[in-house]
């Protein structure tokens, strides 16, 4: 991430992260961003992670969840916004235009299962794919995460915004990684996801 990228991500959050100082020394903005980010991206636990920036790991632990929080709720509407219904109908000729993987099961007949077998598989290399360039770009996904589930939530939430903020903004993308149509989207409230 460049530094212009950072800065603007930093004061985009910097309103829902911002603590007022206490009898201890005060967590800066970009140092719980780049503490949070760090976790992200190098896929080190929060114990190597606090060591490198001389924080404690409980601090660290209560940073990185909160700031994950606080990129979603704030890049979310403009780069993971929610599909429409009629973005949905899209999204699901598109998968059966593309892939002949229909929004449907199949019926019982064997070759049609069979059809609809291969046609999954398909489909399935898409969200392996997608998954492949999430964890080559965010190395936390590389090894089992050490979270609550409520903070990995916020962990999967952040870096698909991040992802697709990187992606979106990006003057100049090499492999021209946007083209695939990988841009992540979240399907409802209720922390389902779908990718298009």
């Amino acid at each position: 991430m460049s530094a212009v990228k950072f800065d603007f991500l930093a004061r985009r959050i910097g309103d829902r992260i911002q603590h007022s100082r206490t009898h201890s020394a005060l967590i800066s903005v970009a140092k719980r961003l780049a503490v949070t980010l760090r976790y992200l991206a190098s896929g080190c636990s929060q114990v190597g992670v606090a060591a490198s920036y001389r924080l404690g790991s409980f601090t660290v632990s209560t940073i990185i969840p909160e700031v994950c929080k606080a990129i979603w709720d704030t890049l979310q509407p403009e780069f993971v916004p929610f599909p429409s219904q009629t973005q949905w109908k899209e999204i699901q000729n598109d998968f059966w235009r593309i892939w002949n993987f229909p929004m449907c099961l199949g019926s019982n007949l064997t070759t049609v299962q069979q059809v609809n077998n291969y046609r999954h598989s398909r489909a399935r290399r898409i969200i392996v794919n997608t998954f492949g360039i999430m964890a080559s770009r965010w190395r936390i996904f590389g090894r089992p995460i050490d979270c609550s589930p409520d903070n990995v939530v916020h962990i999967v939430k952040a870096c698909v915004a991040l992802h697709n903020y990187l992606t979106h903004t990006d003057a100049v993308n090499p492999g021209n990684i946007s083209s695939l149509s990988l841009s992540l989207r979240v399907t409802s409230d209720d922390d389902e996801w779908g990718f298009a």
